[in-house]
């Protein structure tokens, strides 16, 4: 039998062409999309009495039809929002993760802006969930973000950025 000793580094530790190897390897092997998201989605769909399906990465919906005043109701009982903004207090009454916020904000932004189709109205909804999710995925690749992601998550790296798998 033979020992060897490797060196292991925190992501903050490694030279920055090591740093862009650990991320793009990262990135390969995530998905983009974050599934709390999705659930913020089937949720909003559901308050809606209607029914989110994903085929091929594209959600779509099956949708009741409904009275502007049933569907205004339906949006009163998603928390209150900043009328200036239309963004959401954080209530988070879906799930109760950030991401109801974003999907709810997109909804409500459509509904402000004259459309009353509940489809239209949860395609905006979607819209606004995904972009969300999109940036949230990008802004995880800034160094100080992926640092703090990879201690939180113990990921030690070799010195070229490849992730070391020991115990």
């Amino acid at each position: 039998m033979r020992q060897v000793a490797i060196n292991v580094y925190k992501f903050s530790e490694l030279s920055d062409k090591a740093k862009e190897k650990a991320k793009n390897v990262y990135r390969e092997n995530t998905d983009s999309y974050n599934g709390e998201y999705f659930y913020s989605l089937k949720k909003l769909a559901e308050h809606f009495n209607s029914k989110l399906n994903v085929t091929y990465n594209r959600y779509e919906f099956d949708t009741p039809e409904m009275e502007d005043a049933d569907i205004q109701a339906k949006m009163n009982e998603l928390g209150t929002f900043n009328p200036d903004t239309l963004q959401g207090h954080g209530e988070c009454v879906l799930t109760g993760c950030s991401t109801d916020e974003d999907a709810i904000d997109g909804f409500r932004r459509a509904w402000h802006k004259g459309e009353r189709d509940l489809e239209r109205l949860l395609d905006a909804a979607s819209n606004s969930a995904m972009e969300s999710a999109e940036s949230e995925y990008e802004a995880l690749f800034e160094d100080e973000t992926f640092a703090e992601h990879c201690d939180a998550n113990n990921y030690e790296f070799l010195d070229d950025g490849v992730i070391s798998r020991h115990e």
